[in-house]
């Protein structure tokens, strides 16, 4: 390529670029222009992925998976309901697309040693009343505790 022909293409490569981001920084309008460059848009909700665009007919690259604190990622989903699954592996973009981050809140089970109470079940960052003292022939409750060593008092 000879300079004449390299500054052509840089003075094409940069009035497109600007386009590109005058087009991208408007999503209606990107939204509107996008088939017709042959590029569509996909959004990530309900999680921290940034929005990209994604040629026609390809695979959508390699995307981190999500985290959100005290629940699990569960998938990308095309639907609001959480019906239709994206596969990652196989589905290719060839429109616009919203992707939806499913999460599945935390369980964890809390135990009370040494007694006769059942097990609970609660989910993340949730609130356990506090259950009836035990009662043992011969002993008195002094309370519950968080750790086996009777050092954090349970409130």
């Amino acid at each position: 390529m000879n300079k004449d022909e390299k500054e052509y293409f840089n003075k094409i490569y940069s009035e497109f670029h600007l386009l590109y981001e005058q087009l991208v920084s408007s999503t209606d309008k990107f939204e509107k222009y996008s088939s017709i460059m042959n590029v569509y848009f996909v959004r990530f909700e309900n999680a921290d992925i940034t929005h990209m665009t994604v040629k026609k007919d390809s695979l959508l690259p390699t995307i981190d998976t999500p985290s959100k604190s005290g629940y699990k990622f569960e998938g990308w989903y095309k639907d609001a309901e959480f019906t239709l699954p994206w596969n990652l592996e196989s589905d290719k973009v060839t429109d616009n697309l919203s992707l939806y981050a499913k999460w599945e809140i935390n369980k964890y089970t809390v135990k009370f040693e040494n007694t006769e109470l059942t097990n609970l079940t609660i989910e993340y960052n949730s609130l356990i009343t506090k259950p009836q003292d035990p009662t043992k022939t011969g002993y008195t409750f002094k309370g519950w505790y968080k750790d086996s060593t009777f050092t954090t008092e349970w409130n």
